[in-house]
């Protein structure tokens, strides 16, 4: 089924009349890959596009255009690119992270692209087609007295992290630990953007934020001077494209779509345009290949 709803169509170019939620894969038929397309569901191929949740703002992964409305990053760049395999419209719609999951499970959307990691527990409720990996850092002021190397040192500090993502399980779970150890656990901030908990950091009521190694180093180039990344702290996740668990027809066309962007090399011109070629880019896509 297709989530029906308004939403940001992505396109080659973008417009000024755009709908704020809205984003067009459509592609011409020269460039779509027939084999690929015959592997969609009959009822997207129908339709012509599939709604997509995504959480906006997450730089460089989405995040609004200087009007406000247009959608940029690497993840719509990759939508619009499988768009144009498929010959479909990817549909974006934002979304907050801790809402995509149960939106997909509802039938609201029919999948998300929202650099979210590919986790074990995650993989009960949806399906993940891999297509990226990210792993997390700590992102202090230039100015910071605390500059935490590695997740022990977040003890005792102000913490701000996003809602429902890795670092707010690994900020959390850290938490716990030093309590065990005889230390004062961290004061674990939770915002619902990315962009919030780094105004916090920002506006010195936290000590550090933790974000994704990719997002740090896209701050680092917009806000230069402003901030310092201490350190890479894990070993990194798998970022998945999550699609309902009983549509297994779709993640297996999109993963070949993945694929075949990753072997015709435009998946390293997007994610060099958006300076994640070197931490973040995967050589095989696949299918629920958490690593933890």
């Amino acid at each position: 089924m297709i989530a029906l709803s308004a939403a940001m169509v992505i396109t080659g170019c973008s417009t000024p009349s755009a709908s704020p939620t809205s984003s067009d894969g459509g592609a011409s038929s020269a460039n779509v890959d027939a084999s690929i397309r015959a592997m969609l569901p009959d009822a997207v191929k129908k339709a012509g596009y599939l709604t997509v949740a995504s959480d906006v703002p997450y730089p460089p992964f989405e995040f609004y255009d200087t009007d406000g409305k247009t959608i940029l990053g690497s993840d719509p760049d990759i939508a619009k690119a499988l768009g144009e395999l498929m010959g479909i419209q990817f549909r974006l719609q934002p979304v907050a992270q801790v809402n995509i999951i149960p939106g997909l499970s509802s039938g609201k959307y029919d999948l998300g692209l929202s650099g979210m990691a590919d986790r074990k527990e995650r993989e009960a409720a949806v399906t993940f087609v891999d297509y990226m990996r990210n792993a997390g850092t700590f992102l202090v002021t230039a100015d910071a007295k605390h500059h935490p190397m590695t997740l022990p040192d977040i003890c005792g500090l102000n913490v701000a992290v996003q809602s429902a993502t890795t670092m707010a399980d690994d900020a959390t779970g850290q938490a716990t630990k030093c309590t065990a150890d005889g230390k004062q656990a961290p004061k674990v901030m939770e915002f619902q953007s990315q962009d919030d908990a780094v105004l916090a950091l920002r506006s010195n009521r936290a000590d550090v934020a933790m974000v994704t190694a990719g997002s740090g180093a896209f701050i680092m180039t917009q806000a230069k001077g402003q901030f310092d990344m201490t350190a890479t702290y894990s070993a990194g996740s798998i970022l998945g494209i999550p699609v309902r668990k009983d549509n297994m027809q779709l993640a297996k066309a999109l993963e070949a779509g993945v694929q075949k962007l990753i072997d015709n090399g435009t998946y390293k011109k997007i994610l060099t345009k958006w300076g994640l070629d070197k931490l973040n880019s995967i050589e095989k896509s696949g299918i629920n290949g958490a690593i933890s």
